[in-house]
């Protein structure tokens, strides 16, 4: 009887010790790859960021990878205004700070862009849009994806007859400053 006892305790005693530590690497972590090399970077890797709003271009440089191989990785935007390349006569203000990754489904990605204050879009004649501080983009391969926000009319920018709200197509992109090309992801767990 005793001995029965004590193997149930050391039975209850594994299961609780294995309960976390199963638990733990039951979640996945991704790690952000090299294009170029075929391997994982490692943080401090330099970047730049790349957001389309609406076919205007704003291009952010001195970003960095801050952490790699966890539940989301981080990259870091400095607060630096972007190089616009807009069409003719548009505009865009603002930039991004950071952007996130993290596992979806196989090596996808789901990307999570964040600014410090609001990036607006100047729409003619006099409507001003301000897209929400932290946007998520659909799963892909590749730290590059593309969707559709709803922006509200920032009334006191605005001016006239404008929509109280505007969806805003968006595409975001980081690229590693040594290959040139997007991160690649690995899922691990």
């Amino acid at each position: 009887m005793r001995l029965r006892a004590v193997a149930l305790c050391f039975a209850t005693a594994a299961a609780l010790g294995a309960g976390p530590a199963a638990a733990q690497a039951a979640t996945p972590v991704l790690w952000l790859r090299s294009e170029l090399l075929n391997e994982r970077v490692k943080p401090g890797t330099e970047a730049f960021v790349f957001t389309s709003v609406e076919g205007c271009g704003l291009r952010q440089s001195g970003a960095k990878v801050v952490s790699n191989g966890m539940a989301t990785d981080h990259v870091s935007v400095p607060a630096t205004t972007p190089e616009n390349e807009c069409p003719a006569g548009e505009k865009r203000a603002g930039g991004i700070s950071g952007v996130g990754a993290k596992p979806a489904t196989g090596d996808e990605m789901t990307l999570r862009m964040t600014s410090r204050t609001a990036i607006h879009l100047f729409v003619e004649p006099w409507c001003t849009y301000a897209l929400p501080l932290a946007i998520a983009f659909p799963a892909a391969l590749f730290t590059e994806s593309e969707g559709t926000v709803g922006a509200p009319l920032d009334k006191a920018a605005s001016f006239g007859s404008c929509a109280a709200t505007r969806t805003v197509h968006l595409r975001l992109v980081v690229i590693e400053v040594f290959s040139g090309h997007p991160f690649s992801g690995e899922v691990v767990g």
